[in-house]
């Protein structure tokens, strides 16, 4: 890995990007075998990264109750309709566990957070945020931030009522580490 990143290195003058789920699970080594690897940890509220995870289960299992994605579990047959519900709310709450766990280890001039909303509703900032905190990383100075627009933040919920309810009290119980 590290030959390859730095062939990339030299081959295109660019720092390597890599956006990818399971990098969660792997920052620890990441970090400790990339001694020039830094870290965007992108924080979303609970409750649309739930009904992303809601929707990915029934669009690509064709079942919400099948788990789908890093951590997932599928409570199998129950007499409660909405027990996928909690299955996802406890995937959400493992993975940001692990994820937390795991960044510990990592010196925090290597991690930059921003939330989702964050960046939508100001790009610029956020872009300004991460060029300013990783060594190495020039943005294009021919490509100018002033004029890049809000995105419309994508904050509609199209889950039932009666799953929005149940996210809602499991975070009220278990309050998502962030």
């Amino acid at each position: 890995m590290n030959q390859f990143l730095t062939a990339w290195t030299v081959a295109f003058d660019k720092p390597f990007l890599n956006k990818n789920n399971r990098n969660a699970f792997a920052i620890e080594l990441l970090a400790q075998h990339l001694p020039n690897a830094s870290f965007v940890v992108v924080r979303r509220n609970p409750m649309y990264v739930a009904q992303s995870l809601i929707i990915a289960r029934q669009n690509v299992q064709g079942d919400k109750t099948k788990g789908w994605g890093l951590q997932s579990t599928s409570s199998g047959a129950s007499d409660d309709p909405l027990s996928y519900v909690d299955d996802v709310c406890r995937q959400i709450v493992s993975i940001d566990t692990e994820m937390n766990r795991q960044l510990g280890t990592v010196a925090a001039e290597r991690i930059v957070e921003i939330t989702y909303e964050g960046f939508c509703e100001d790009p610029t900032y956020s872009i300004r945020q991460v060029a300013s905190k990783i060594a190495g990383l020039e943005r294009n100075p021919r490509l100018s931030l002033d004029d890049l627009p809000a995105f419309e933040v994508s904050s509609k919920l199209t889950i039932s009522t009666e799953e929005q309810s149940r996210i809602q009290a499991f975070f009220a119980a278990v309050p998502c580490p962030a």
